[in-house]
C-alpha cells in the first residue's frame, strides 16, 4: 500500500480496482444486499478503510460503523435486456466513482432483469486482493442461505484484523528482510 500510495499520480489513486461478476438467483434483493453488506463491513475491517494524506504521506483509517453509508455501498439497476454494452456501462460508470480518500471502496450493484439477476462486486484494491474475494464471497454464499432460511445473518467471529496483521509485519519486518530479501529479489 505504501509503495502504491507514495508513487502513483494522485489522479491515478482511485481507479486501481478489481472486480467480478456473479450470477446470482433473481430473489436477491437490494434489501438482502444491504444486510449483507453490513455484515461484511462488520467482519472484514479493511471494507471500511479510507486512505488520508497528511504532510504528503498517506495513511490508511477505518470508517467508523456509524459513518458508513451503507447506500454508497449498494445499488440496483434493471435492465430490459441483457446487452453487453448496457451492463459494461453500468459497471464502467461505477468503477469510475471511488474517491480513496471518502472510503466506501467496496461495492456492490445488482443488475436485475425478468429472468436473471447479476450481482457486480468491485473494491479498489488496496483493500481486497486474490485470497481476500474468495472469502468475501463464500461469506456473502453464507449469508444468503441464512437470509433464504430465515435466520439471523451472522458470520463467524473475526480473525486477525488488518490492523493486527500490519502490526505484525512492522514489527517483524528486519527479521523478514534479513531472513529472506536474497530469495525475493
Amino acid at each position: 500500500q505504501h509503495r502504491f500510495l507514495q508513487h502513483t499520480a494522485e489522479s491515478a489513486l482511485h481507479h486501481y480496482n478489481q472486480s467480478i461478476m456473479l450470477s446470482v438467483p433473481v430473489a436477491v434483493s437490494e434489501s438482502f444486499l444491504q444486510l449483507a453488506m453490513q455484515c461484511l463491513v462488520t467482519r472484514h475491517d479493511a471494507l471500511r478503510l479510507k486512505f488520508v494524506n497528511k504532510d504528503n504521506q498517506w495513511h490508511g483509517q477505518f470508517i467508523p460503523m456509524e459513518h458508513l453509508d451503507l447506500q454508497k455501498c449498494v445499488q440496483t439497476f434493471f435492465v430490459e435486456t441483457w446487452a453487453s454494452e448496457v451492463v459494461s456501462n453500468i459497471a464502467a460508470k461505477a468503477q469510475t466513482e471511488f474517491d480513496i480518500r471518502d472510503g466506501h471502496l467496496f461495492r456492490a450493484i445488482l443488475i436485475q432483469g425478468q429472468t436473471e439477476s447479476r450481482l457486480f462486486l468491485f473494491a479498489h484494491h488496496l483493500i481486497v486482493d486474490g485470497v481476500s474475494w474468495r472469502i468475501i464471497v463464500q461469506d456473502l454464499h453464507l449469508l444468503w442461505q441464512q437470509y433464504q432460511s430465515e435466520t439471523r445473518l451472522q458470520l463467524p467471529q473475526k480473525t486477525s484484523s488488518i490492523q493486527q496483521w500490519s502490526q505484525a509485519l512492522q514489527a517483524n519486518h528486519s527479521v523478514f528482510h534479513r531472513e529472506q530479501a536474497d530469495y525475493w529479489q
